[in-house]
């Protein structure tokens, strides 16, 4: 395998109307020598004004394999790429299902148009008008090896993980509508359910790329870019509810201009092909949209240290992260860092939803331990009661069998004074006036110890 850093470059201005199809001559001009990944910014160092150019670059590869080639370059941001090999071109055909700007590119060389041990002439034309131009390295090695192992890796990072995170935060966008649709009082879940679906619309342009006209194209382009402030807006409204706090705070109202106030710039510049319109993009999707994701990290890192909640140190830990990836884009995206480092604001996107999903968790494990702490209470309290009631009726059989003793000694009281009492008292009245003898008082004394 070999890596390509050195190469000539020209660019050729197109006329008004004219388009490139990659037949075009290969100019005879003055050629510029430049090294692999360039990054030229603004478009007056390309080519002076607007409008569409062609970058011709010319590189030079010595293989030593036999057999079938693979040309893979990390990225380039232009339209329609094409590269010739021997005179010979070659159509990369991803760019016709895929994103440009983001993807790799791999074009297939045949073994004959490939001399081995000499150099040969690799040409690409990047037809383009773009404000600036980004091309990244180029490797060269058999079709079966490590190259297409490399390109199949960038290929992941640039399209196949921005698919799954879309899927993932649409399934969390519809489990968060259908819980604040049966509770609408958790407007939490609402707020998750419309960030989820603001951060899946700012990724589409990361694997598809609409072949459609210009308007049509720059109004998908720009609701897809308009998309981010949405997400930072968002992001700390999700923060604020789940946290209970109150909401129509200052700040929330500067967020929810801003974002309106900023989609509605940015889908207009989509009928707009002015010059001055890149600045104003500029501004409106890259620009503001840092400051203000700078400034709700901040407010987030405020409100997790007031309510020290995990949920809330959570969040504005993805915040964060998130910030830091899109400062690292940025500087990719000025040029400050190599042009060749993946863009991971995707994977910023799989951390909030993270985040998102560890705080719903938590919310949902906190509310069944909630329910099983008040069942055990319940249960220990139905316990209780249960005691209490048994010791009552304990109680009461106790009372009710003491009143029953004590009728049934106030019976036999009765008795005893009705029964005996009655003969005792007669025959002491018979004995006191003589009327009984011995034996018959003996006989009264006898039946009495019989009927006691």
């Amino acid at each position: 395998m070999q890596r390509l850093t050195q190469a000539q470059m020209q660019v050729v201005r197109l006329a008004r109307g004219e388009s490139a199809d990659g037949r075009q001559p290969v100019p005879t001009g003055p050629w510029q020598r430049v090294t692999l990944p360039i990054a030229l910014d603004p478009p007056e160092v390309i080519a002076p004004g607007h409008g569409s150019y062609l970058v011709w670059l010319r590189l030079r590869a010595q293989p030593q394999h036999h057999g079938a080639s693979a040309l893979y370059v990390t990225r380039a941001d232009s339209g329609e790429v094409f590269a010739m090999v021997g005179g010979q071109r070659l159509v990369d055909g991803h760019w016709q299902r895929s994103s440009r700007w983001n993807s790799p590119l791999l074009f297939v060389v045949p073994s004959d148009l490939l001399r081995v041990d000499a150099e040969n002439e690799i040409v690409f034309a990047l037809n383009t008008s773009m404000d600036s131009l980004r091309f990244g390295a180029v490797e060269i090695g058999p079709l079966a090896g490590s190259v297409l192992e490399h390109y199949q890796q960038r290929l992941f990072l640039a399209e196949t993980l921005p698919r799954i995170a879309t899927v993932l935060h649409l399934a969390l966008a519809a489990f968060g509508l259908a819980v604040w649709w049966r509770r609408r009082a958790e407007k939490h879940y609402l707020m998750l359910a419309l960030s989820m679906l603001a951060s899946a619309a700012f990724m589409q342009p990361f694997y598809y790329y609409p072949p459609v006209p210009f308007v049509a194209f720059g109004l998908y382009w720009n609701a897809t870019a308009a998309a981010l402030a949405w997400v930072v807006t968002l992001n700390y409204l999700f923060a604020r509810r789940l946290v209970c706090a109150p909401s129509g705070s200052p700040f929330e109202r500067v967020l929810l201009v801003y974002a309106t106030v900023s989609s509605l710039i940015t889908l207009s510049l989509a009928w707009v092909d002015r010059v001055w319109m890149f600045d104003l993009y500029a501004l409106t999707v890259f620009r503001l949209p840092a400051l203000m994701a700078l400034a709700v990290v901040a407010a987030t890192l405020r409100l997790a240290w007031r309510v020290r909640t995990r949920e809330a140190a959570a969040i504005a830990a993805a915040l964060t992260i998130q910030c830091g990836l899109g400062v690292h884009d940025s500087l990719r995206l000025h040029g400050v860092l190599p042009v060749d480092d993946p863009i991971l604001l995707p994977f910023s996107a799989l951390i909030i939803m993270v985040a998102f999903g560890y705080t719903v968790l938590r919310r949902y494990v906190g509310s069944l331990s909630a329910a099983e702490a008040s069942a055990s209470e319940l249960d220990r309290q139905l316990a209780e009661r249960t005691r209490e009631l048994e010791a009552s009726h304990a109680r009461l059989r106790e009372i009710e069998r003491e009143h029953a003793l004590a009728e049934e000694r106030q019976r036999l009281m009765r008795e005893m004074h009705d029964g005996m009492g009655s003969a005792l008292t007669g025959s002491l009245l018979l004995v006191e006036r003589g009327r009984l003898d011995s034996h018959a008082v003996a006989r009264v004394l006898r039946e009495t110890i019989d009927e006691l």
